[in-house]
C-alpha cells in the first residue's frame, strides 16, 4: 500500500515529526514517518521514501541536516514531490522544493485539494 505523504525530519525535531503524524492520523490521512531511530538507519527513511507519493519536512527554523539532505536528494531522483514546514535557505534544496506549508496546510493539501494556504510555491 502506497502512503500518501512520509514526514520526516532531524531527529532533533522527533517530537515535532510525531506530532504531525498525530495530526495526519486524525485527519485520517495514510502516512509514514521517522519519528524514532530504525536500526537499519537511512535504509529505513529510504525504503520510506519509495512507500510514499511525496515527502513532508519538519524543519523549525529551516534546519536540515545532512542526513536530511541525503533522503531529499534520494527522494528527488525518486520522483517525489518535497514539501517544507518552513522555507530553507540553502538554494540547492530550494529548488526541489514543490512547497512550504504548516501541518495543517498539508493536512489540507492531502485532504481537500486546492484549498490549502500555500505559504510559498514552486522555486
Amino acid at each position: 500500500m502506497t502512503a500518501r505523504v512520509y514526514v520526516c525530519g532531524s531527529f532533533r525535531f522527533a517530537d515535532r515529526v510525531a506530532e504531525v503524524g498525530r495530526l495526519l492520523s486524525a485527519a485520517g490521512v495514510e502516512h509514514l514517518t521517522s519519528a524514532e531511530p530504525d536500526p537499519d538507519g537511512i535504509a529505513s527513511c529510504l525504503a520510506k521514501i519509495d512507500a510514499a507519493e511525496s515527502v513532508y519536512v519538519v524543519n523549525p527554523g529551516g534546519y536540515v541536516g545532512r542526513s536530511l539532505c541525503f533522503d531529499l536528494g534520494y527522494a528527488v531522483a525518486r520522483g517525489r514531490p518535497i514539501r517544507l514546514m518552513e522555507p530553507v535557505e540553502d538554494p540547492p534544496v530550494g529548488r526541489f522544493v514543490a512547497a512550504v506549508c504548516s501541518p495543517d496546510g498539508l493536512v489540507g493539501l492531502l485532504t481537500e485539494a486546492g484549498r490549502v494556504p500555500i505559504v510559498r510555491g514552486s522555486i
